[in-house]
């Protein structure tokens, strides 16, 4: 790897639970999770990287990254992760008290991409939850690239550039409906102001 790092494991912190809606569907080509942790992809202001989340429960987590970005990345991973949030505090209530119970390790994380959050929930519109998985991997598939390190079949989400040169029928051939495409276009000619903005 280009860049490694350890964090200690949080006060009532649960990985998985947590780390579920970094993946939009069981087969997405940007974060694959493995029984000891996760892999994803991200694009960081000095390049693409690609990281390797391995967790000891109750111990640490363990992260490895490659490509340019792999120090920036590692930056941002306890973000990723959610591992500086607070444990959840709700006021006592049966119903709140059930939920502290059963997801009481739940952290609120955030990938700090705000370019990669609207692509995905623009292709969630509207539509079912296979019909937005199968257009997110389309896309990805389509017009990102290779991830760097070793990890075989993970990509970068397509850049602005990326989704700017191409079309509304490219897209629409991917499977995106024309009102979606438009709007991915749309949020790709702004990019860089939203993340500005964020």
């Amino acid at each position: 790897p280009d860049a490694a790092k350890t964090w200690a494991w949080p006060e009532r912190y649960e990985f998985f639970e947590t780390t579920r809606l970094l993946r939009t569907g069981g087969r997405d080509p940007v974060v694959r999770r493995e029984p000891d942790g996760l892999w994803r992809t991200a694009r960081t202001e000095v390049g693409p990287a690609t990281v390797r989340v391995r967790v000891e429960p109750e111990v640490a987590i363990h992260a490895e990254a490659w490509g340019e970005g792999a120090e920036a990345a590692l930056a941002d991973v306890p973000e990723w992760l959610g591992l500086e949030r607070s444990p959840w505090s709700l006021p006592a209530h049966p119903l709140t008290d059930r939920l502290l119970r059963e997801h009481g390790g739940l952290r609120l994380n955030d990938t700090k991409d705000v370019f990669e959050a609207l692509l995905v929930t623009i292709l969630q519109q509207q539509v079912t939850w296979e019909e937005a998985v199968f257009t997110w991997r389309r896309l990805v598939e389509e017009l990102g690239e290779p991830a760097p390190g070793p990890a075989e079949g993970l990509r970068l989400i397509p850049t602005p550039r990326a989704l700017r040169a191409s079309n509304e029928a490219r897209l629409v051939a991917l499977g995106i409906g024309r009102q979606r495409a438009r709007t991915l276009l749309e949020v790709a000619f702004v990019a860089k102001g939203l993340q500005r903005a964020a």
